[in-house]
């Protein structure tokens, strides 16, 4: 596998599933911490922040809030178990919320 495959699931469904990333940066309970392929498995705690999402056939990032939660990397696969997510700009706002 050359890259990292994330999904995120919040009560209300799957928010995503299968998004292939090269590197994701979370808002950990213990303080930011990036992740990148091959990285040694680990689980732990999320703050009510966002992600900042290097997307595999992206130039560009993409961030997503997430509403505290876990989170486990386990063999390339990460999995996000999260209140609420949903996409936002650069500065953490939703699009429209400015």
């Amino acid at each position: 596998m050359d890259s990292l495959e994330m999904r995120i699931v919040t009560p209300n469904g799957v928010f995503c599933d299968k998004l292939k990333i090269e590197q994701v940066t979370l808002p950990s309970t213990n303080g930011q911490i990036t992740l990148l392929k091959n990285h040694m498995s680990l689980i732990g705690g999320l703050q009510l922040s966002y992600m900042k999402v290097k997307e595999s056939k992206s130039k560009d990032f993409r961030y997503i809030h997430v509403h505290r939660g876990i989170f486990e990397l386990d063999k390339n696969s990460l999995t996000i178990v999260t209140q609420n997510a949903y996409d936002v700009d650069s500065q953490g706002y939703k699009p429209n919320q400015k």
